[in-house]
């Protein structure tokens, strides 16, 4: 299932964030954060923006949020993405959060998802470009990890009109999300959405 994430998924989306930290370069952090710091900020991060988890048999195995771009108020119509699964077979969740995350986005008022990845990672871009998103950028040797330089690409997906822009706050639509979701309606369609 998909659903918002509780205070009580942030242990195990920790551990997956910090697998990530340790033994790859999709993450360029060098060390994992402090927990205490850890959870406040994906608590604040969660109070403004779509922060989902997928769970499979009772287990967290993946985590996806919305989070703001850039930081000035000019840049509220952008919001960058990030998404990490554990590894090995995600059970076609992987496919269902993202679609929820740009449901909820869009349904915000969001007109472009941003994603920032490490350009050596083939299987990522792959997957975003499968959804729709585009590179608009590269930024040669952005990282230094272990030793190594990594460049990172950026990518950008229009999922509504840039004419006359409307934001709407998180807490505007996740009572329809959730109640959708409950009842077992299609949380992908939203009602101020035309058909």
């Amino acid at each position: 299932m998909i659903r918002f994430m509780t205070p009580a998924d942030l242990p195990a989306i920790y551990t997956i964030l910090c697998t990530y930290i340790q033994h790859s370069a999709a993450n360029l952090a060098w060390s994992n954060p402090q927990y205490t710091q850890f959870e406040a900020d994906q608590q604040a991060i969660a109070s403004a923006y779509p922060y989902l988890v997928a769970e499979y048999e009772g287990q967290v195995i993946g985590f996806g949020y919305a989070h703001a771009f850039l930081g000035k108020e000019s840049y509220q119509f952008d919001a960058e993405l990030t998404i990490y699964f554990v590894k090995g077979d995600h059970h076609g969740l992987a496919k269902a959060l993202y679609e929820h995350l740009e449901a909820i986005c869009k349904a915000m008022g969001i007109v472009r998802l941003i994603s920032c990845t490490t350009a050596s990672n083939d299987h990522s871009l792959a997957y975003q470009k499968s959804y729709g998103f585009r590179q608009f950028g590269l930024l040669f040797k952005a990282g230094y990890k272990n030793g190594q330089w990594y460049d990172v690409a950026w990518m950008e997906k229009q999922i509504n009109s840039f004419d006359h822009p409307q934001r709407l706050s998180l807490e505007d639509i996740r009572a329809e999300f959730e109640q959708r979701m409950e009842s077992g309606e299609n949380p992908l369609k939203y009602s101020n959405e035309t058909e």
